[in-house]
């Protein structure tokens, strides 16, 4: 093994390696919070990096130590926006999510309770031919009829309608399809089907392909996009491999995180996955707080979120 060097070993005044950032007892303690909720596996990765952010922070600010502020900063560059509710645990245990735990028990805190949907900003993709001439293909992702994500999905196409354009709304709870068992006779040459499994999916993948545009409305399930919409993309592998004309997309999120963009990793990812199959997406819809006694309905069963104002 390679001798480390004397400079290298060298010990701060702050008790830290020479090379690694100066950090101050609460921003030491909100890095290792934070690096304890991430599984052991990932820790020894993601330290090095968030430090050397820290560095690079502490150098434009031409600071020799960091505080817990600019600790937050670095982490926010390199964890998920999700994570940032550590910060919360960390710095307020007693009081962290007291309003989610009321709005589960108590009525009046549940409809308090903001729920902010949130426009991301539109890419600037201008259609190529009148929305007149133009075919859309919704699909919602979420076991509850009528509820957030179909709203969400149903405020979208009403946008469509009034453009001019056609379209088709398809639950996918409503499909039967199977899982993608990863054959790739999609991928052969000679293959002349989309895909060898004969299910519900034998007829969407035509309409999908002849459309112009597709919307996916998906709600957020433990972290990711739920598992309906998973096992569904994972049956567009045949779009890698058949001719597939580039289209637009929307994509709608919704979840019970405490903000409206703990979860833009994960609409992110969705986003990427229409980008491997030709989809650009050029608009994008979410929203937080989806959560409390009723779940993200009203008193009548309804989607607590139509009667939310928008961002």
């Amino acid at each position: 093994m390679r001798a480390t060097s004397p400079s290298r070993r060298t010990i701060s005044s702050k008790g830290l390696e020479a090379g690694k950032p100066a950090l101050d007892e609460a921003a030491k303690t909100l890095l290792d919070g934070v690096l304890e909720r991430r599984p052991l596996m990932m820790q020894a990765r993601l330290r090095p990096k968030i430090e050397r952010v820290i560095g690079l922070l502490l150098s434009e600010k031409k600071a020799s130590e960091a505080d817990a502020e600019t600790v937050k900063e670095a982490l926010r560059l390199v964890i998920p926006r999700s994570m940032e509710t550590t910060f919360s645990r960390l710095e307020n245990p007693d009081g962290y999510q007291a309003d989610f735990r009321r709005a589960m028990v108590d009525l009046d805190a549940y409809f308090a309770l903001p729920r902010p949907v949130k426009r991301w900003p539109p890419a600037a993709l201008p259609p190529k031919k009148p929305a007149s001439e133009m075919k859309v293909m919704a699909f919602c992702a979420s076991p509850r009829k009528n509820g957030n994500t179909e709203i969400m999905i149903d405020e979208a196409l009403r946008g469509v309608a009034d453009a001019g354009a056609s379209f088709e709304k398809i639950r996918l709870q409503s499909l039967k399809f199977r899982f993608c068992t990863a054959c790739r006779r999609c991928k052969e040459p000679d293959f002349q089907d989309y895909c060898p499994i004969k299910d519900d999916m034998t007829d969407i993948y035509p309409r999908i392909a002849a459309a112009d545009a597709v919307i996916i409305g998906f709600p957020v399930y433990t972290e990711t996009h739920c598992g309906q919409l998973a096992a569904f993309l994972d049956r567009w592998d045949p779009f890698l491999w058949k001719k597939f004309k580039p289209k637009r997309g929307m994509v709608i999120g919704g979840w019970g995180g405490p903000d409206v963009d703990t979860y833009d990793h994960i609409i992110e990812h969705v986003m990427f996955i229409l980008k491997i199959h030709r989809i650009e997406t050029v608009e994008a819809i979410s929203a937080g707080r989806l959560i409390g006694k009723f779940q993200g309905l009203d008193s009548d069963r309804r989607a607590i979120c139509g009667a939310t104002p928008k961002n």
